[in-house]
């Protein structure tokens, strides 16, 4: 409650609470007292009080004093209409009729969801098209999805065009205008012909929303610029609505009119994945998007695609449509997070569709079905069944899984045979104890040289191999049979695996600057450095990230140095290997000493990354890095 409402004309400079309270206020003019005394100005309580009345813009303490007991009684009596407690509403508004104000609509419609409390305040004679709220009664009814409301705050003169503080009117909110474009139901389409017959406006988008299709292609014929027109606020096209209801008709209208299907920060084919639509429908309208152009990887809000969204809603058909165009079953989007996550996760995806659904997403696809059995036999150890069938399909060993998306992303993309020996990406989580003679198996059945270098490179930066034992072994062997280590040693450097860098060096292999910046080989990193010339930043972001991870303070040193690199080293509070600053990853990999020196050097302890939104603390609670941890919260 506004303390201008009791002020007689004073402004006021603090407002009160919504539940003020007279003794927090007593207990304050008591404090100021004894302050102003200890400072050597006293004064006496009556000023102190009467000058935080004139604050609070009342005359005196005693006008203050009322104000607050009005206050409580219109914070209580919010409540009770929020609460639906009739009595209590009944015997406040008698007793205090000057309390009927439009901040409780909010409360009777948006919170009670009530049809008696909101005929009670309309019966008292509360205006429907006024609002203490952005919006107004007859919105929040249409947000409740209440039609009955709907109906009661008409017959008492809602204005069904009446506009809320951003200029949109209830059936705009339908529309999907003001952000609510979720599936609709009977009550949606209660609320819409309530306010179609009360003579409310309804635009091109909301006939795309009520299926009227016929009423949308005449405004569209009469008025073809609309076809590329954005919507209000969130700047929705016609073609992004109607894809959104399946409208197969609509779709295919815009399409051949010059719609075009990548339009928007979120495409038409992401809405329709989106939708909740009948799925025959939303299968033939992501056909006609496909066959016009659609973009079936493209990043959209918070960098998701439009296969996150059919994970996500399903079904499994969505999906394997667009895994047969091309979808990255890898992709991440800005929470990190893959399609299958969503899949593993989702509220709305059928209970029958969520295993197919996983197994579709979380494993590559292999549409060979004897490429696909080698994989199952290179899983069980079996080599036998593995040799064998090397030997009834020779071009096996030099085949490339032809599976529709990308798994892992770009590193794992059309992968040969030999490449699955890596583990790498995690499938099963182990390998079998006989992985190198399967390995030789298909090298020896004729594995190009191609295919031994990218195993090379799998098996050298993952962890599995290394967990299993294996990994010294595999690399020893791959080398032997003619995979180049230098290849490799950069992947095993950049993902922290060390020992795989020293067995990779022991047979040979160069180190490149990100191998000396993780070994701390200062020298040769200058000489990199100098050799290279002017360096941008990016240049230096994979072996400062190297160097943070395996704790080489002189080399992070060295590489930021801004001096020594003529101005082009990374800064301190730039993102480096696509998310978190220097300091975000020395708190993830636990490297103390390296954190100090970032800090000292102006690394701002309160950056957030754009990917995960979480501060060098949050990357070192995460990680569980105790010790930088503590250290974070007190510098």
């Amino acid at each position: 409650m506004s303390t201008a409402e009791y002020s007689g004309g004073l402004s006021p400079r603090r407002q009160l609470p919504d539940n003020p309270s007279r003794e927090y206020l007593r207990k304050e003019a008591k404090r100021l007292v004894r302050l102003a005394a200890a400072e050597g100005r006293p004064t006496t309580l009556a000023r102190v009080q009467h000058e935080i009345a004139r604050e609070y813009g009342v005359a005196n303490w005693a006008e203050l004093g009322r104000t607050i007991v009005g206050a409580q009684v219109a914070s209580v009596l919010r409540e009770a209409v929020a609460c639906n407690d009739i009595p209590h509403v009944v015997r406040t508004l008698d007793a205090r009729p000057e309390l009927l104000r439009p901040s409780l609509w909010p409360a009777a419609i948006f919170q009670a969801k009530s049809l008696e409390m909101t005929e009670l305040l309309l019966a008292r004679g509360l205006d429907p098209n006024q609002c203490s709220a952005p919006r107004k009664s007859l919105h929040f009814a249409v947000d409740r999805k209440r039609p009955d409301i709907t109906a009661a705050l008409l017959r008492h003169g809602a204005k069904p065009d009446v506009t809320d503080g951003e200029g949109f009117t209830p059936l705009d909110l339908y529309a999907g205008l003001a952000g609510g474009y979720g599936p609709t139901d009977a009550a949606d389409r209660e609320n819409v012909a309530l306010l179609l017959a009360a003579g409310a406006q309804p635009n091109l988008w909301t006939w795309i929303r009520l299926a009227e299709t016929e009423r949308a292609l005449a405004i569209l014929r009469g008025d073809p610029e609309l076809i590329h027109a954005a919507s209000p606020d969130l700047g929705f096209l016609p073609l992004h609505v109607a894809a959104r209801m399946a409208d197969v008709v609509l779709v295919q209208y815009l399409i051949d009119n010059g719609a075009d299907v990548n339009a928007g920060e979120n495409t038409a084919l992401w809405f329709v994945c989106q939708s909740g639509a009948d799925p025959k429908r939303r299968l033939r309208v992501m056909e006609m998007l496909l066959r016009a152009g659609a973009q079936v990887n493209r990043a959209c809000e918070e960098n998701s695609t439009a296969l996150h969204y059919a994970a996500w809603r399903g079904p499994v058909a969505v999906a394997e449509l667009l895994l047969s165009a091309g979808a990255q079953n890898g992709a991440m989007d800005d929470s990190g997070h893959r399609p299958v996550y969503y899949a593993r996760h989702s509220p709305v995806l059928a209970p029958a569709e969520k295993a197919p659904m996983l197994a579709l997403l979380e494993a590559p696809r292999i549409l060979d079905p004897a490429f696909s059995a080698a994989v199952t036999a290179l899983d069980a150890g079996d080599e036998t069944e593995l040799r064998r069938l090397l030997r009834a399909h020779p071009g096996l060993s030099t085949a490339r899984a032809e599976e529709p998306g990308w798994y892992a992303g770009q590193y794992f993309r059309q992968p040969f045979l030999l490449e699955f020996v890596a583990e790498n990406p995690v499938r099963k989580g182990s390998l079998p104890g006989n992985i190198v003679d399967l390995a030789r198996a298909i090298v020896e059945a004729g594995a190009p040289r191609e295919a031994m270098d990218k195993t090379l490179g799998l098996v050298a930066s993952g962890r599995v191999a290394r967990e299993s034992g294996a990994q010294a072994a595999l690399l020893q062997y791959l080398v032997s049979a003619g995979a180049e280590p230098s290849c490799a040693v950069r992947a095993a450097a950049s993902h922290g695996e060390f020992a795989a860098v020293q067995v990779l060096l022991e047979l040979g292999a160069v180190a490149d600057i990100v191998t000396a910046a993780a070994l701390g080989r200062v020298e040769d990193v200058e000489r990199a450095m100098a050799k290279a010339g002017e360096a941008a930043p990016q240049e230096l972001e994979e072996p400062l990230h190297a160097a943070i991870r395996a704790g080489q303070l002189a080399v992070v040193q060295c590489l930021m140095d801004g001096e020594r690199w003529h101005g082009s080293a990374v800064p301190v509070s730039k993102e480096i290997m696509h998310a978190g600053t220097p300091l975000h990853h020395a708190a993830s990999f636990g490297q103390l000493e390296i954190a100090r020196w970032l800090v000292a050097q102006g690394a701002p302890l309160d950056a957030r990354d754009r990917q995960y939104n979480g501060t060098p603390l949050g990357w070192a609670e995460h990680c569980k890095q105790d010790a930088v941890a503590q250290w974070l919260r007190t510098p």
